[in-house]
């Protein structure tokens, strides 16, 4: 007796499946540099809140959700700093932390050195809500994990015990479209010598 929970001999996670297009995810001819891992996360947590909301599962989608968003802040940030390197000097050093403080102080640095006449009202608005999801989750392991490194159960924080979480999108996507800006006007610096 078999169950749909059996698996068929040729089973596989990758490389088999279905010719119907929909289905299938490509990434022929791309390198892991030309895969936009931050706006991915950022798009997977748009969907987990749309779905959360639209099936009331948003408790469930929650914790999901918020990791895809801080994930996809981690690494838009590190992108802003590495862009700005190879521009000023036409290499990058691996920053090799998940901190979001230190990583936001680069960025801003980098954001400040791209554009030194900016208004900095708006980079004072991002470090403001940055800090805020650092000092809930700053090395990036609330989210993801239940229990911490010596095995014992995470409190949850005050702020994440009633929150809306659509809120939460809008400002992640403000953030993250300005953080995108930054990466396509500091390639334009880049591109033409400025």
């Amino acid at each position: 007796m078999t169950s749909e929970l059996d698996f068929s001999a040729d089973e596989r996670l990758f490389g088999s499946g279905t010719d119907d297009y929909r289905n299938t995810a490509m990434t022929i001819g791309t390198t892991s540099d030309a895969v936009p891992y931050a706006a991915s996360f950022w798009e997977a947590g748009d969907i987990l809140v749309k779905r959360g909301v639209e099936t009331r599962t948003q408790d469930l989608v929650a914790f999901p959700s918020l990791y895809c968003y801080r994930h996809a802040l981690e690494l838009a940030t590190k992108n802003v700093v590495y862009e700005w390197e190879r521009t000023t000097t036409g290499a990058f050093e691996l920053l090799g932390t998940h901190d979001l403080g230190p990583l936001w102080n680069r960025t801003r640095a980098a954001l400040e050195g791209a554009w030194p006449n900016g208004d900095t009202s708006q980079l004072d608005r991002m470090e403001a809500i940055i800090g805020e999801l650092a000092a809930i989750d700053s090395k990036g392991e609330l989210f993801r994990y239940d229990l911490d490194k010596e095995g014992f159960v995470r409190d949850i924080p005050e702020e994440l015990k009633r929150f809306d979480l659509v809120t939460v999108s809008q400002v992640i996507t403000k953030l993250l479209a300005l953080l995108f800006g930054a990466l396509d006007g500091i390639a334009y610096l880049r591109e033409n010598g400025e």
